[in-house]
């Protein structure tokens, strides 16, 4: 296993038991590499290992936790799964980008100088800015680069179901103060949480005491959108990621999400509330082009101006760029509400 995470190509490893593993490489090829343990069993306590040994707060792999997703040493993530799989699975995902800049993705092909310069005025005029875009392509990757305007005497916060981000870690950024959730181990207290559990919520009401103007959260995936979205309303410059399939869809991945925070959520109150804390949403498109021998592209496509009002029963936005004839963003109108910040 640790020959295949010194690969500097290598971009996603899956692990589907002892031996059956293969490897994402940055060419987009798709390589498959012998046995990375003798046995199941063997390959269940290497596992173990990495879950007690990786930095930040205390994971484990075990029959009541049979799912893993932890940071490891390196900085890569690894997702792991036992009891409820027919043989251990993993997936490791690797950053091959940790320390980079918008003008680097330029020369990615991520952006355009003209994006690039866009998104970068905006993270200096504080905008809130949600990252939206389907798995793998490349959101996390942009956060950073975002963050990389920030100023380095700046001191912010950043908050991580899992930590992956590492923007404390860079040197970039000597006042980010990084926050990881951690899981409950135990019996449950009355409010039928485990004991020790501290999760997103818990981190982003928190981060409003830190008195940090950001919080930059790595992902929102359930209910803890409504927290971020509060923030968002009472911070400046706050950015954070969000899973959807189109940049149409987003909105409504937000209605979806806060309606899972329960009682008292309605589908307009979210999306007022959305309408309220969001500047700017940019979608990242990735298209898979290995099928006809070239690789995986990530690109932006959409920036979109989020107005502050809620009209006809829908948040009111203006698209800044969009796809042009290969995809990619180009200008579409000039910001609004936006425009002199």
């Amino acid at each position: 296993l640790q020959v295949l995470l010194a690969d500097p190509e290598g971009e996603n490893i899956h692990v589907l038991g002892c031996d059956k593993v293969r490897v994402e490489r940055s060419d987009g090829s798709i390589v498959e590499a012998g046995p990375i343990a003798d046995s199941d069993e063997e390959l269940l306590r290497m596992l173990q290992t990495l879950a007690r040994q990786g930095p930040g707060t205390e994971r484990a792999l075990t029959t009541s936790k049979p799912l893993l997703d932890r940071e490891l040493v390196d900085g890569s993530r690894l997702a792991a799964a036992n009891q409820i799989t027919p043989r251990p699975y993993a997936a490791i995902r690797r950053h091959r980008y940790r320390n980079i800049s918008l003008e680097q993705l330029v020369d990615l092909g991520t952006l355009d100088p003209l994006t690039a310069q866009f998104l970068a005025a905006a993270v200096d005029a504080r905008c809130n800015i949600m990252i939206a875009g389907p798995a793998d392509a490349g959101k996390t990757t942009l956060l950073r680069a975002l963050a990389s305007r920030i100023p380095p005497h700046e001191a912010f916060v950043v908050l991580e179901e899992s930590r992956e981000l590492g923007l404390h870690a860079t040197g970039r950024h000597p006042w980010a103060m990084s926050f990881e959730a951690r899981e409950g181990h135990g019996e449950r207290g009355p409010d039928g949480r485990p004991e020790g559990q501290i999760t997103l919520d818990d981190l982003i009401a928190f981060a409003l005491r830190m008195s940090a103007p950001r919080i930059i959260v790595g992902e929102v995936r359930s209910h803890e959108i409504v927290a971020m979205l509060k923030a968002m309303r009472s911070s400046i410059g706050s950015m954070c990621t969000i899973h959807t399939r189109s940049a149409a869809a987003v909105m409504d991945r937000i209605v979806e999400l806060a309606l899972s925070h329960g009682q008292g959520m309605s589908a307009e109150l979210a999306q007022r509330m959305a309408a309220g804390s969001l500047d700017l949403i940019v979608y990242l498109t990735l298209r898979d082009e290995r099928q006809r021998g070239g690789a995986k592209l990530r690109y932006v496509s959409n920036i979109l101006e989020v107005h502050d009002n809620f009209q006809s029963g829908h948040v009111v936005t203006t698209e800044v760029f969009g796809p042009g004839p290969d995809g990619r963003a180009i200008p579409k109108h000039l910001p609004e509400r936006l425009r002199d910040q």
